[in-house]
C-alpha cells in the first residue's frame, strides 16, 4: 500500500470546474484548492461515481457559492500538487466567500508585516 503525504497546511476552496471523463462521459469535477500559508495552487479531481463521493459531495455542492477551509489532505502526486479525492478531508469552516476572502487576506498581510520584522 502507497503511503500518501499529508498536505500540512489548511486549504481554501478557490474553484470548481465541471467536465466529463474520458472514458464513459461521466461527470468529473476539478476542485481547485489554494494553501492558506504557503499561496500553493492544489488540485483534486472528484468523480460523483467513485465511492469517496460521499466525503466531497457537500463540498462541491457549495465550492461556487461559499468560502470553505479544508483539512485532513493527502497528496496523490506531491510533484503536482495533486491532492487524493480519497483524502477523509474535513470542512473546519463554511463561510461567505467575502468572509474567508477578508480573513485570508488579513492573515497574509500579518505574515507579510512580520516577516519585515525578523528578514
Amino acid at each position: 500500500m502507497t503511503k500518501y503525504n499529508k498536505i500540512t497546511e489548511p486549504v481554501f476552496v478557490s474553484g470548481l470546474k465541471e467536465t466529463r471523463t474520458k472514458h464513459g462521459g461521466g461527470v468529473l469535477y476539478q476542485l481547485s484548492l489554494r494553501g492558506i500559508k504557503t499561496d500553493s495552487n492544489y488540485t483534486c479531481w472528484i468523480e460523483p461515481s467513485m465511492m469517496n463521493w460521499k466525503n466531497w459531495k457537500e463540498i462541491v455542492h457549495y465550492a461556487n457559492t461559499k468560502g470553505q477551509v479544508l483539512t485532513n489532505l493527502k497528496f496523490k502526486d506531491e510533484s503536482k500538487l495533486l491532492v487524493n479525492a480519497d483524502s477523509e478531508v474535513t470542512c473546519n469552516y463554511r463561510v461567505s466567500q467575502q468572509e474567508l476572502a477578508d480573513i485570508v487576506n488579513e492573515y497574509q498581510a500579518t505574515q507579510t508585516q512580520f516577516g519585515k520584522l525578523f528578514a
